[in-house]
């Protein structure tokens, strides 16, 4: 049982030093380095959920781990400007004008 308690303290060391160097990304300008930082952040989201969840699709992991382990209120929210997008390539006679 030692053996597994040494291998998740080091799984987590390594998400938590991912965190941290994250964290402290300096780039030139702030617009960039926020949107560096949140597609890193998104990277390692991504990969605690498919350890949680190996077997769905990426969507759904996500989504699922998100909910299950954040305070997130929004999440379950819809963009607008991506709905909008949908729609506007939907064949679908109820979706036009």
């Amino acid at each position: 049982m030692n053996n597994y308690n040494a291998e998740i303290e080091r799984y987590m060391w390594h998400f938590e030093k991912d965190f941290s160097q994250v964290k402290n990304l300096q780039v030139t300008d702030n617009y960039h380095s926020a949107i560096y930082k949140k597609m890193i952040y998104v990277g390692i989201i991504d990969a605690l959920s498919k350890c949680i969840f190996p077997r769905r699709g990426n969507r759904d992991r996500f989504v699922n781990f998100l909910k299950k382990f954040s305070d997130w209120d929004n999440g379950h929210k819809i963009s607008l400007p991506h709905l909008f997008q949908l729609l506007q390539k939907t064949q679908n006679q109820l979706f036009q004008n």
